[in-house]
C-alpha cells in the first residue's frame, strides 16, 4: 500500500507540472517576472513597464504578438510605445522575422483598433523593410517575411490621396524609395525615415526602361 501510495502521488506531482510551466510561462508572466516586487502590467509605471515588456519579447521572441497585446489591452494609452517598444527589442522580428513583427502589430491593433490608422504608420516608419507584412501590405503577412512594400501597382504611381496604397484607407502617406522598392510613411515620419536612411529618397521609385538592341 506504501508503494502505490507513492507512485499514485509521484503521477499527481508529474501530471500538474505541465500546468504550472505553463502558467508560468504565459504571456503575462513573461513580462510580470521582470517587474518590480509589488507591481503588476496595470499599476507599474511606464519606465517599469516598458522595460519589462523589452526583457520579455527578447527572451520570448516566438510570444511577442500574445505578450504585446496582454500590455496594450491593459495599458492603452500606451499602445505606440508598446509598438515601439517591441519592435525595437524583436529587432528583425526575432526568428520569425517581418512576420512576427506584423503579428505583433496586428495584436496591438486587435486590443487597441482606434488607434489601428496610427499603429500602422508608426510599424512603416519603424521597419519600412517588412511593411509588405503589415495590414494593408502584400499578402497579409504572407510570404516569406523577409522584405516588403506595399502593393501600390506601378512603381511610379502614387497611391490615391487619403490611402495607405488602397489598402484600406490608413491615412495619408508620402511615397518614398528605399533598397530600390516605393514604400508610404506618414508624412509625420519622411523627415526622420530620410534623415536615418541616407540612400533613400521622397518620391517613388523610377523604373528605367530596358531597350532592347
Amino acid at each position: 500500500m506504501a508503494v502505490l501510495g507513492l507512485g499514485m502521488g509521484v503521477a499527481l506531482w508529474t501530471a500538474t507540472i505541465p500546468v504550472a510551466l505553463a502558467q508560468g510561462n504565459s504571456p503575462a508572466a513573461a513580462v510580470q517576472g521582470s517587474l518590480p516586487q509589488g507591481k503588476t502590467i496595470a499599476t507599474a509605471s511606464k519606465a517599469d513597464l516598458l522595460s519589462a515588456l523589452c526583457a520579455a519579447v527578447k527572451k520570448h521572441p516566438g510570444q511577442a504578438p500574445q505578450i504585446a497585446r496582454i500590455v496594450a489591452a491593459a495599458r492603452p494609452d500606451m499602445a505606440r510605445d508598446i509598438l515601439r517598444t517591441a519592435f525595437q527589442c524583436l529587432g528583425n522580428g526575432g526568428n520569425g522575422g517581418c512576420k512576427n513583427l506584423g503579428q505583433v502589430l496586428r495584436e496591438v491593433i486587435a486590443a487597441v483598433p482606434n488607434d489601428a490608422s496610427s499603429l500602422t504608420n508608426l510599424a512603416v516608419e519603424l521597419s519600412p523593410d517588412c511593411a509588405g507584412s503589415f495590414p494593408g501590405g502584400r499578402g497579409g503577412g504572407g510570404g516569406n517575411g523577409d522584405e516588403g512594400n506595399f502593393d501600390q501597382g506601378p512603381a511610379n504611381q502614387n497611391p490615391a490621396p487619403g490611402t495607405l496604397a488602397g489598402g484600406g484607407g490608413q491615412g495619408n502617406v508620402i511615397a518614398v524609395c528605399h533598397n530600390n522598392r516605393t514604400i508610404f510613411v506618414s508624412p509625420q515620419g519622411a523627415e526622420n525615415h530620410l534623415n536615418n536612411h541616407p540612400g533613400d529618397t521622397a518620391g517613388p521609385c523610377q523604373v528605367t526602361p530596358v531597350t532592347n538592341p
